[in-house]
């Protein structure tokens, strides 16, 4: 617990030997011993007076550009010290809270004097890069006299940011049924609900419409082909997140939980029926408005990456339409076992911070599902995935 008044000890005991030699010199020998311990005596009253007045003429400020702070803004912080007296304030120290538990940001403390009449101010800008709780502001002020033996702190304050994963806004593309095959799948969702799924190629002609050109057939044959669907019945929209401890960056977990939040804004806007899977409280949980989505948003203020295991995924129908979005805390989602088992299922995934031995790794074993038809959408950096994203309409 801090205390507002308080005595430095590594300088009281050089100040108890000087008192008590004072005295006793004062005591034995008189003169002008008296005379000098009487002004060590007032010496340290001034000290302290002056200190006292320093407590209550100091004033501070802090300012903030934002009252509320986006995930990705920058907070622009000023801190203005001022001395309001005639009396100069020989030290002032200031210490600034932890801006939050997970980010690297710190604020160094600062020592410095005020003149009379004078202010120092401080500014730093502070970059909300992670979701949570951010504290910005002072934990603590101190001023300590000329002598260094006594130590005030004011009265502070700090202020707190609650900053959200971002709701990044995709295109109306509805959310596919992937079917793999043998080094070509597709669908589309079709009006009504029905889906549409890939049946075979068709050279493209002049004028067509070329959202449906098979881009890796193009690479392959070098001319562009048109996937040519049929109508079957379709499901609704299974999302899961991947909750396992990641062990890398904050900001893997971060995108992982934008990445989910954005195929279920659009989903919903694409009128599909969208179940999440893999939030706490939601399991399995329908979205049936646009409050509902923003509430999931605010769920994930403090969400932890701390899920035992992947059970949830087994109350999932087999033959729905299913997204698995996951940072790859290990290669299950990249064993062509698994995808047996969800043959409709497609993967976004999460690559961003990995070493390079298990990201080459990884970028094999996807390599290998892509050539067998799994749909797989890479995500390589948070900053990118508004333009990585979208990838996942047209895997």
């Amino acid at each position: 617990m801090k205390t507002p008044a308080r005595i430095e000890i590594k300088v009281l005991l050089p100040f108890l030997i000087i008192t008590l030699l004072l005295y006793l010199t004062s005591r034995y020998f008189g003169g002008i011993y008296i005379r000098a311990l009487r002004f060590w005596i007032i010496i340290l009253s001034l000290d302290f007076l002056m200190l006292l007045i320093n407590r209550f003429s100091l004033r501070y400020s802090q300012t903030f550009t934002h009252k509320h702070v986006q995930k990705g803004e920058i907070v622009q912080y000023d801190l203005n010290v001022s001395g309001w007296g005639i009396i100069p304030v020989p030290s002032v120290t200031v210490e600034f809270t932890r801006i939050h538990q997970r980010d690297k940001q710190v604020l160094p403390n600062q020592h410095f004097s005020i003149r009379p009449m004078s202010r120092h101010p401080f500014f730093r800008e502070i970059y909300a890069e992670l979701r949570g709780v951010y504290i910005m502001g002072l934990s603590r002020l101190s001023i300590t006299g000329f002598t260094g033996l006594i130590t005030l702190d004011l009265p502070i304050w700090a202020k707190t940011f609650y900053v959200y994963p971002r709701l990044i806004g995709l295109q109306d593309h509805p959310l596919q049924k992937h079917q793999p095959t043998e080094g070509q799948a597709a669908t589309l969702t079709g009006e009504k609900g029905e889906f549409h799924t890939f049946s075979s190629l068709k050279e493209y002609r002049e004028g067509e419409n070329t959202r449906f050109i098979s881009w890796s057939r193009f690479s392959q044959l070098g001319r562009p082909l048109l996937m040519d669907f049929d109508t079957r019945g379709g499901a609704g929209i299974h999302i899961f997140l991947d909750r396992r401890p990641v062990g890398r960056t904050p900001l893997c977990e971060d995108t992982a939980i934008e990445a989910s939040l954005a195929l279920v804004n659009s989903a919903f806007r694409s009128g599909q029926q969208v179940t999440v899977h893999g939030f706490p409280g939601w399991e399995s949980k329908k979205i049936i408005s646009e409050d509902e989505i923003n509430r999931l948003l605010n769920s994930t203020l403090m969400l932890e990456f701390d899920a035992a295991d992947t059970s949830e995924l087994r109350e999932i129908p087999a033959d729905s339409t299913l997204y698995i979005i996951s940072a790859l805390p290990d290669y299950l989602f990249l064993d062509s076992a698994f995808w047996l088992s969800q043959p409709s299922g497609q993967l976004i995934a999460i690559t961003e911070d990995m070493n390079i031995h298990k990201l080459k790794k990884a970028k094999r074993l996807m390599a290998q599902l892509q050539f067998r038809g799994t749909g797989i959408t890479e995500i390589t950096a948070n900053h990118r995935l508004e333009e990585e994203l979208p990838c996942v309409f047209f895997s």
